[in-house]
């Protein structure tokens, strides 16, 4: 079994993140975690699910959702909360936010995906360092060559290129949902509502990490760290390499030789 406070140390040492990674475990029954915060009962109301992975990841707690808690019905809907819905709902959910007919929009719902209704009762999540629980995906978020450092570590062991989704929106369903169902990584862009409600900023972005990759990638990143062509802090080859100065330094530079006798070296 891996030990994810060593995971923690290596994503810390390698990758550098501003804010914590975070573990999510999805249950289908209702249970509590130990130390855990309940959005009703720490807030006094209900939170989406990417203000609970904000307070993870920004405040290092552990949080469970429970149904009750939820105040996002697209996200409950994405984690198997009720039945399927019809076109008729399905028509509204994203005309006119996200598509220019409600047609369009009954597609893009059809694309999302979505747990089988019941399967998540329970949302747990921590950030990695206090995590004590065996999670179904880990998040890194990060600027975009930290996330490109995630992508080289995830090829690493197949050289498979990684495919994701990209919708603008529901960024929970993307980096949770779909990698237990594909078992596949996923880059995810931040959509609107993460941005207005999480606080997620113009640079980050996130990377999810299925529990059946995870020892592949902690081997990817170790191994490709080595190998010295892409790390961070990133080196910058351009210091070796002899500057052009500007004009205006011309003939200082010609005094500087002539007066001490030294030579600028080619």
């Amino acid at each position: 079994m891996i030990d994810l406070h060593e995971v923690n140390a290596l994503i810390e040492k390698y990758l550098k993140i501003p804010s914590f990674p975070v573990a999510v475990k999805i249950i289908d029954r209702q249970e509590t975690l130990a130390g855990g915060k309940k959005p009703l009962e720490c807030c006094g109301h209900t939170l989406a699910l990417c203000q609970g992975v904000a307070m993870a990841r920004r405040f290092g707690w552990k949080l469970f959702f429970h149904a009750e808690d939820w105040a996002c019905p697209v996200g409950m809907y994405a984690f198997g909360f009720g039945k399927e819905i019809g076109d008729d709902l399905g028509s509204e959910i994203a005309f006119p936010l996200y598509t220019e007919t409600p047609k369009a929009s009954v597609k893009l719902q059809r694309q999302m995906p979505r747990l089988a209704e019941g399967k998540a009762k329970t949302i747990m999540m921590a950030a990695l360092q206090r995590t004590d629980f065996s999670p179904d995906v880990i998040i890194i978020y990060g600027g975009p060559f930290q996330i490109a450092r995630c992508i080289q570590a995830g090829i690493w062991k197949d050289g498979k290129t990684i495919t994701s989704s990209f919708p603008g929106r529901m960024a929970c369903a993307y980096e949770i949902v779909l990698p237990i169902q594909s078992g596949h990584y996923q880059v995810v862009v931040p959509g609107g509502g993460e941005r207005a409600f999480a606080g997620t900023q113009d640079h980050e972005m996130s990377f999810a990490i299925p529990k059946n990759r995870l020892a592949d990638f902690v081997e990817g990143l170790i191994a490709t760290h080595k190998a010295g062509a892409n790390r961070i802090p990133t080196p910058l080859l351009s210091v070796q390499m002899k500057p052009k100065m500007p004009p205006q330094y011309t003939n200082l530079g010609v005094w500087l030789e002539q007066s001490c006798g030294w030579m600028n070296q080619q």
